[in-house]
């Protein structure tokens, strides 16, 4: 009795089709849930992968120490960032870590959960510098990019005021020139003079003689400047 292949190629195709879609169901039944379905951003369902019937396939794919280690801190900064993201507001290492453990995202014991995190961004931000995603704000972390938009909204300072705000941030005397640079760069102030730096070195000259020895700025060099706190504390 004779093989009918093309049959049995069907047979098989239809036999490959209807597992793909038996698995396919698992998998958007596992993974839509009434949450998802009502449009709320909600963390991967918890044994997602056990109730998509897919477990066994990637509890057996295998995993180095250190690679473990790299996802599990990839993993934290990236929830932080999530979280820190979502709230648009500075926040503490406890408050991130309740709101993550709320949701489902960590499972470790709290205490650990804090020191881990805390630990984290502060490599992360002593390691990537100005390039970090992160910024320590007293007590809490922020994200970099709202100072970075902030400092734009303080856009059309003054020129006095602009000299003090770069100052203060770049914590070390600034040249006429390089306040002005600067200020141009970030968008801080409207030039309206075709020498800008020598209009500023006219109006910090100007408000030290007004202000004496109440000036904030005083000037330690051609067009050089610093803020008086600094020659007070050294």
């Amino acid at each position: 009795m004779g093989v009918n292949f093309k049959q049995l190629v069907e047979q098989v195709r239809n036999q490959a089709l209807s597992e793909i879609e038996r698995k396919r169901k698992a998998v958007y039944a596992a993974l839509v849930t009434d949450e998802v379905k009502q449009g709320k951003c909600v963390p991967m369902p918890k044994d997602f992968w056990k109730n998509a019937g897919l477990a066994d396939k990637v509890g057996s794919q295998s995993h180095s120490p250190q690679s473990e280690k790299a996802a599990e801190q990839s993993s934290l900064e990236a929830v932080a960032l999530l979280i820190l993201g979502r709230a648009m507001r500075a926040m503490t290492v406890a408050e991130i870590v309740s709101i993550a453990q709320a949701e489902g995202l960590w499972q470790c014991e709290t205490e650990t959960a804090k020191a881990l995190l805390n630990a984290r961004l502060e490599a992360h931000i002593q390691a990537h510098g100005e390039k970090s995603q992160f910024v320590k704000i007293a007590t809490t972390y922020a994200l970099r990019q709202w100072q970075i938009a902030s400092a734009k909204k303080r856009s059309k300072m003054g020129y006095k005021q602009v000299a003090l705000y770069l100052l203060e941030r770049e914590k070390k005397p600034l040249t006429a020139k390089q306040i002005i640079s600067l200020a141009i760069s970030e968008g801080l102030i409207e030039i309206t003079s075709k020498q800008p730096d020598a209009t500023l070195a006219g109006q910090l000259h100007t408000e030290m003689r007004r202000l004496g020895a109440q000036s904030a700025i005083v000037q330690v060099g051609p067009r050089t400047y610093a803020l008086r706190k600094w020659c007070d504390e050294g």
